[in-house]
């Protein structure tokens, strides 16, 4: 829990945003104060790490499939793609 004196302008901006999350993303770096920028680094962390997991789980769901996942399209990985599959990756 964290304790921060602000302003009815600063409420106003922050639910404008929908969020605290959302305003300590979106805006610009020079308008927050120390403690706003430790706070969207960590939430950045957060996020990041949480976009690796779920990359991550993406892959593994792909591979219990048997599908593969080239630019935008899903192919299913037959032995009629394989070949095709094997060419658009440079094998």
């Amino acid at each position: 829990t964290m304790r921060w004196n602000v302003t009815m302008h600063a409420m106003r901006t922050v639910k404008k945003y929908g969020s605290l999350d959302d305003y300590l993303l979106k805006v610009r770096t020079k308008w927050l104060g120390e403690r706003a920028m430790f706070v969207r680094t960590k939430l950045q962390d957060e996020l990041r790490k949480r976009d690796e997991e779920r990359e991550a789980t993406a892959q593994l769901k792909w591979k219990r499939t048997g599908l593969e996942k080239i630019s935008d399209k899903v192919v299913a990985v037959t032995p009629k793609y394989k070949s095709r599959l094997n060419q658009i990756r440079g094998s």
